[in-house]
């Protein structure tokens, strides 16, 4: 979800894969990966040495469900401190499609190897899965 306050967007994760675990909330500035202007909210729970990622980040491209990061006073996630060895996919459909497209497909084949899923979006031009 997205929602500008102040000319400043923040991407917010409605349906974290792990929010049962989760216990902080840290933003991102996406400015580093040119989308100026835009903020993404990362869930985290505490862990030693750090905070554990409990959701698939949508922007931030370096980080992954899992792997543990840093935060400032702030709560801006200042740097990773451990790798998860998770990776994300990321899928953009440019314009809205049709009812008959692949994106359901594209969805259920994921889920079917196991793989987590925040969702599709409600957004007719982007798919989260």
């Amino acid at each position: 979800m997205e929602v500008e306050i102040d000319r400043v967007t923040y991407v917010s994760h409605e349906h974290p894969v792990r929010r049962v675990d989760t216990n902080y909330i840290a933003m991102v500035d996406l400015s580093r990966f040119e989308l100026p202007g835009m903020l993404e909210q990362l869930w985290l729970r505490q862990v030693d040495g750090g905070y554990e990622i409990c959701c698939l980040p949508f922007y931030v491209y370096g980080l992954a469900l899992g792997d543990v990061v840093e935060k400032n006073a702030e709560d801006f996630v200042t740097r990773r401190v451990k790798s998860s060895g998770r990776r994300v996919l990321r899928v953009l459909f440019s314009e809205a499609g049709a009812e008959d497209d692949s994106r359901l497909s594209l969805c259920e084949a994921i889920a079917s190897v196991g793989l987590l899923s925040p969702g599709v979006s409600c957004d007719p031009g982007m798919i989260l899965c």
